[in-house]
């Protein structure tokens, strides 16, 4: 028969997920960051902002993004 896990494991595993729990709350409000910057500089360049855009990082290129269509 499987050994429960004992209390100073659930502890310390419940701690780890509070770790990764903080640190995706804060890539997630660096990720709305980035979106939100990109978001103003296109507007800005006069970009319509009802299509959507890849910015190539290394060139500085602004790729409209052509929806795929599913069948």
């Amino acid at each position: 028969m499987p050994k429960k896990i004992e209390k100073k494991e659930l502890e310390e595993l419940k701690r780890r997920h509070a770790l990764v729990n903080q640190h995706l709350i804060t890539a997630d409000a660096l990720n709305n960051h980035v979106k939100g910057y990109t978001r103003k500089l296109l507007e800005e360049k006069g970009y319509d902002m009802e299509k959507n855009y890849n910015i190539d990082l290394d060139k500085g290129k602004v790729i409209e993004q052509k929806e795929n269509i599913k069948k």
